[in-house]
């Protein structure tokens, strides 16, 4: 179970969230804009202080953010340009912690329906088509906690329902 209880001053109001959450449940979290949503995400993966988070009774805040078994997938996270995309894919496989879950790239691949991608530059991908394969690099690094702050935003509907349902 993840607990998360954090009091945090922002700028121009205090973020107080308490909740609990089981294992393999997906919670989504929707407010105006401004209204801490993605700093309540920097906050549980430990980019900021001033949180309480703990995951299975290990106290994560004592935990370096590398060390807390949680991916944040940011609004613009960026490729690596110099991969191309299956470059991109294998850097986040060979780079995964050790004993995190054992999703294999084809597994990924097929999931998300990129396989006509893999040899794609990342830069002729179109703005869709760069988040899927950020989505499936952030797959593929087996967090325990996976946190996304608006993951799917460039993609089609068509796209966007495939992604979440696994279609």
């Amino acid at each position: 179970m993840l607990q998360v209880n954090i009091n945090q001053p922002l700028e121009n109001f205090f973020l107080d969230v308490e909740f609990a959450v089981e294992q393999g449940i997906i919670v989504g979290v929707y407010g105006p804009s401004g209204a801490g949503k993605s700093s309540l995400l920097a906050a549980i993966s430990g980019i900021s202080t001033g949180q309480s988070i703990i995951n299975n009774q290990l106290n994560l805040a004592t935990l370096s953010p590398d060390k807390r078994g949680i991916c944040l997938q940011l609004q613009a996270c960026p490729l690596f340009p110099h991969l191309n995309v299956l470059g991109n894919l294998n850097f986040a496989y060979k780079h995964r912690p050790k004993n995190n879950n054992q999703l294999m790239i084809d597994e990924i691949v097929s999931l998300l329906g990129v396989a006509d991608l893999l040899n794609r530059e990342v830069g002729s991908l179109s703005g869709g088509e760069q988040q899927r394969i950020v989505f499936a690099r952030t797959l593929l690094l087996g967090q325990n906690i996976i946190l996304l702050d608006e993951p799917f935003s460039a993609l089609d509907w068509q796209k966007k329902t495939a992604v979440t349902l696994g279609n």
